[in-house]
């Protein structure tokens, strides 16, 4: 009964490290692919010949630099609301006292 178990856990262990290795090619496939399309994008954008980008409208680049101004400041004020939310949460002892 002992060969047998043994073979048995053997074959269980042959298995699994077979199915771990098909999974891990498959994961360098998948890796390699995105690789190669991620290459070819960024050749495609390297690219002197086609156009460098496309032009934005003035309008259109006006409001997004006002809206990335906007959202400057809101990320300031919020930090400040969170500043103050953590001193009144827990307050540093004054050391004077």
């Amino acid at each position: 009964m002992e060969i047998s178990d043994a073979l048995h856990t053997a074959s269980i262990a042959r298995d699994t490290a077979a199915r771990s290795a098909a999974e891990r090619l498959r994961l360098l496939s998948k890796a390699r692919a995105a690789t190669a399309a991620l290459d070819a994008a960024l050749a495609a954008c390297r690219s002197y010949e086609g156009p460098a980008v496309s032009v934005i409208p003035d309008a259109t680049r006006d409001a997004l630099i006002n809206l990335a101004t906007d959202a400057v400041e809101v990320s300031d004020q919020l930090l400040g609301c969170q500043s103050y939310i953590r001193s009144v949460i827990n307050p540093k002892p004054n050391p004077k006292e």
